[in-house]
């Protein structure tokens, strides 16, 4: 798996020069330009983001929102090191341009700050893998419970299901069709595809899977749900309470 680096400046100043890394990464603040841009990096490719931090703020939460605005993932709140920096790594979970924010806090937990600091456009590998999994999370007092299979079969054809449901919140997803599988390693899996909510409406979700040994121990799990016109309908992620996910293979 590629890893890319990249060098983001969280700055109590406006403008700033921006300055040239390598593989093509530009790194930039708004006010001083475009935020820094990446070359296009395919689905599940670690982008390893170190922040340098110089308003004196204790910790650092990293957004990220898809092209619609629509507020995909936030990072734990990281502590400024010795030396003013922070280090996140995050991997784009489907094909989108994802614009990330860094945000800064004091030690009582106030925002001092935010910036754009990145654009990262991530595009769909070609199908391979198959991906088996089921369990539950524990999130807000309620289990969202889910099962799943998506496979590449030797002809190249996908076959699939999801079920998905937020206990308590009545929600239960269930795939109509899984078009894309991808896994590859032996720990990491994404898959997508279309379905309904309560057995009505016409959705497109997104899921993404960690295998980290068996039998599911700091197993993950993530779905984005989208309507047609690409508003964001939930997103859920954890580590599982109970349950597995298995990677059979990434061929």
């Amino acid at each position: 798996m590629r890893l890319t680096h990249f060098l983001l400046f969280l700055l109590v100043a406006t403008v700033w020069a921006p300055r040239a890394l390598g593989a093509g990464v530009v790194v930039g603040a708004i006010g001083g330009g475009a935020p820094g841009v990446t070359e296009p990096v395919a689905v599940g490719s670690d982008q390893t983001l170190y922040a340098s931090v110089w308003n004196d703020a204790s910790s650092v939460q990293f957004h990220v929102l898809d092209s619609h605005g629509n507020l995909v993932y936030t990072s734990a709140y990281t502590p400024v090191g010795w030396d003013g920096s922070v280090t996140m790594t995050w991997s784009p979970p489907f094909a989108d341009t994802f614009t990330v924010w860094a945000v800064s806090y004091d030690s009582s937990g106030n925002e001092l700050d935010r910036q754009q600091v990145l654009l990262v456009s991530a595009y769909q590998p070609d199908a391979r893998g198959f991906i088996t999994g089921g369990g539950w999370l524990s999130m807000d007092g309620y289990r969202r419970t889910f099962g799943f299979v998506a496979q590449v079969q030797r002809k190249g054809t996908i076959r699939g299901s999801l079920e998905y449901q937020r206990h308590g919140l009545g929600v239960n997803l269930k795939s109509v069709a899984v078009d894309w599988v991808y896994a590859p390693s032996a720990s990491e899996g994404y898959f997508s595809g279309w379905a309904t909510i309560n057995g009505a409406g016409e959705y497109r979700f997104y899921a993404a899977v960690l295998d980290s040994g068996e039998p599911g121990r700091g197993d993950f799990f993530a779905v984005w749900v989208y309507t047609m016109d690409g508003c964001l309908v939930f997103a859920d992620w954890g580590y599982l309470a109970g349950g597995n996910i298995v990677i059979h293979g990434n061929r």
